[in-house]
């Protein structure tokens, strides 16, 4: 019985009285009503959490991605600059002769 969240015993109510009983509204289906409450709100609370945690992890990797795409042009521009050097300096060196 592990998955019992709620037991009720009423010493007046024979089995099927929870049915038939005219204060069976007040005795029990308030009770009912209320748990359905409480385990939707806790439902609810769940999957806005796991909503909100999704929403982080894809806040990080489009951070993540955005970093690797500045790293790479970073390193595309470092290169094209080294090469453009290399071409000065060869220029130089002819122009020196």
């Amino acid at each position: 019985m592990a998955n019992v969240v709620h037991v009720q015993y009423e010493e007046e109510y024979a089995h099927m009285d929870f049915v038939w009983a005219k204060d069976a509204n007040g005795r029990i289906y308030d009770n009912v009503v209320h748990l359905v409450n409480r385990f939707t709100q806790e439902k609810e609370k769940e999957v806005r959490h796991e909503e909100v945690k999704a929403a982080e992890r894809e806040e990080k990797r489009r951070h993540k991605e955005s970093v690797e795409k500045k790293k790479k042009k970073h390193k595309k521009k470092k290169r094209r600059d080294s090469a453009s050097g290399k071409v000065k300096r060869q220029q130089l060196q002819v122009t020196d002769v």
